[in-house]
Parts: C-alpha cells; structure tokens; sequence
C-alpha cells in the first residue's frame, strides 16, 4: 500500500494553520495585555497590526499546493486565530464586543479569496492585463503604510522586514520555482 504524500503533506498544512492560528490569537492577546514587558508587550503590539497577518498568510498561501488548499489554510488560520483570540478576551479579560467580533468574521471571507490571488503569485497570471505579483506587491504595501501611520513607535523596522519576506517569498520562490521547470 503507497502513501499519498499529497494528502499528508495537505493535512498537516491544515493543521499547522489551525495550530499557529489558535496560539497567535492567544498570545498576541496576552502580549498586548503586557505593555511594560519589553519582548511580549512589543509583540503584543506588533500584533495589532495587519502587515504581521498578512505576511504570515502570504506565506501560507505560497506554500499551500493549489489554490483551494491557500484559500482553505488561510481561512483556517485567521479563523482559528479570531476564535481562540476573543474567546481568551471574553473569558480572561472579559472583553467582548459583537460587532469587533462580526467584522472580523466577515473579513475572513476577502482573506480567502486574497489567499487564492496570493497564491498565483506562482503563475505569471494577470488581471485586467496587471501582473497578479505588481497587484500582491501593490496591496502589501498599502498595508505596510497603514501599519506605519497607525503604530509608528514599533512598526518601522518590522513592516520593512516583513516586506522582504513577501518579496522573497512572492518572487524570489516564485522566479527559482519556474527556473527549475
């Protein structure tokens, strides 16, 4: 009887997402809670920011096998991060706000479909005759800015790290993948 390393490899993406999801969505809470803490309280803020998510599920996205799989992993990823990360609200801080928790929710479902965008990053595929990689660099860097204006104390020199991550994985990867075949 052969494995399918396919099936394996694509279970425990899942559950790797699931995992770090869960952890990120607690700790990052706990972390924010400790300000005067050097490393967890600068974590805990970093955190509050988008760009962390983002690069994180970008590269998610970029290691997943098909597009689906990229849309499903982020979903769960961010899904099991909102969860785990109010539910440590609601019940350690007793911090809970409905409508926090519906927008978060419901941004879950344009996170899976840029998971599925990000994820062509592999193809030299285009929309309305845009590169998707100009459109995924475009996007990231907007939310680096955004980063840069809302959490200016902390986020410089993290948000330029984590943008060349995402270049690294979005096109060096990409370049030597396509270089290979």
């Amino acid at each position: 009887m052969k494995l399918n390393t396919k099936n394996i490899s694509d279970t425990f993406m899942l559950l790797l997402a699931l995992g770090l999801g869960l952890f990120l969505g607690v700790y990052i809470k706990y972390a924010g809670l400790r300000v005067g803490s050097l490393w967890t309280g600068n974590f805990g803020q970093i955190g509050n920011g988008l760009f962390l998510w983002t690069a994180l599920s970008t590269m998610i996205a970029l290691h997943s096998n098909s597009k689906t799989k990229a849309a499903l992993h982020v979903f769960a990823f961010l899904g099991s991060m909102v969860v785990s990360n109010y539910t440590y609200s609601f019940l350690v801080v007793h911090y809970f706000v409905p409508r926090v928790v519906l927008f978060w929710t419901l941004m879950l479902i344009p996170s899976a479909l840029g998971a599925a965008l990000i994820w062509d990053i592999k193809s030299n595929k285009t929309i309305l005759g845009i590169p998707v990689r100009l459109i995924v660099l475009f996007v990231g860097t907007l939310i680096m800015l955004y980063d840069l204006f809302v959490y200016p104390f902390l986020s410089q020199h993290v948000d330029a790290l984590m943008i060349v991550a995402l270049l690294y994985y979005g096109f060096v990867k990409s370049i030597q993948r396509v270089r290979v075949l």
